[in-house]
């Protein structure tokens, strides 16, 4: 299979991003480039869009599949991919796309995270069955917001456009990457040793059927056979976090699906997930996600209006 590497300019150093719709039925697509931290809107013909063939590319891609499932390569494998779902497309992933029905492309130059790069490993995941966003799920419905925002802006290009766009990317990338490193921890998971894992599999478990009311350590303890100081070291071993930073992540994951789904008050929240006071909840809640819970939930409030 011949392969090329595709070098297309993604906008300049004060706007590194490129976004573009494919319209398949005719073989045209509208481009909106960025050129001088400014949108620019560009027809291009061609019947056969660069996509369709295998190629890689030293940039991120996001390509959301806005109708008719189809055929996606990527890293040796053959994924079908249904309307509305989206790709996850990594930094010198070999790939191609059935360009078939219509597409939106969103590519990110890796510049616009060069001063915390660093830090900024593994955005995008590796395993080619999670770089495939379903529909129904809380993150490909983000993500296609965050598109649909882009496109909004390039569009109506308000006083101060480029700040927001550059906003909404950072906020893209950064859910990204907690994505990919949640999957990387459950296939750490998934390769430890068969005693390791029926252990941590009798934590959770534990912690899933009790995270609603107060769990001690020698509690938890006890359902694996260890002392409570044997337990913490063993936890914070296999896990990188303490029991308790685990179990508060836990109990405002938990939270924020009540968050979304219900009208429950925030007191109501904090009590019904295992926290012992609002104040603490709030506390807790900020530390891990920036942000309160009152924030979170007028965040979704608006989303939804």
């Amino acid at each position: 299979m011949d392969v090329y590497r595709e070098k297309k300019e993604v906008g300049n150093q004060y706007l590194p991003i490129r976004i573009y719709e494919i319209i398949a039925d005719n073989r045209k697509g509208i481009e909106l480039v960025s050129t001088g931290g400014f949108g620019k809107e560009v027809l291009r013909e061609s019947y056969m869009h660069p996509t369709e063939l295998p190629h890689w590319h030293s940039y991120y891609e996001i390509i959301w599949i806005k109708k008719c499932d189809r055929m996606v390569y990527i890293n040796g494998e053959n994924i079908m991919v249904k309307e509305g779902e989206i790709i996850l497309v990594d930094l010198d992933d070999i790939h191609h796309v059935d360009t078939a029905g219509e597409i939106i492309v969103l590519h990110i130059d890796p510049f616009l995270i060069s001063q915390v790069k660093n830090i900024c490993q593994d955005i995008f995941p590796k395993a080619p069955k999670d770089k495939i966003l379903k529909e129904h799920t809380p993150l490909r419905s983000k993500i296609e917001q965050n598109i649909c925002s882009i496109l909004e802006l390039y569009e109506k290009k308000p006083f101060g456009y480029e700040l927001c766009l550059m906003s909404i990317i950072y906020d893209c990338l950064g859910k990204l990457q907690e994505y990919s490193a949640t999957n990387h921890l459950l296939e750490d998971f998934r390769h430890m040793k068969k005693e390791d894992y029926s252990k941590l599999n009798a934590i959770m478990d534990y912690v899933n059927n009790n995270y609603m009311n107060p769990i001690a350590i020698n509690e938890i303890a006890a359902v694996v056979g260890f002392t409570p100081t044997y337990f913490c070291r063993y936890f914070k071993k296999k896990m990188g976090d303490t029991f308790l930073d685990f179990l508060n992540y836990y109990r405002c994951k938990k939270a924020e699906e009540l968050l979304n789904k219900t009208d429950m008050s925030i007191t109501d929240i904090a009590l019904e997930v295992g926290f012992s006071s609002t104040s603490y909840f709030d506390k807790v809640y900020k530390l891990i996600n920036h942000q309160t819970p009152k924030e979170y939930k007028n965040k979704v409030l608006n989303e939804k209006e």
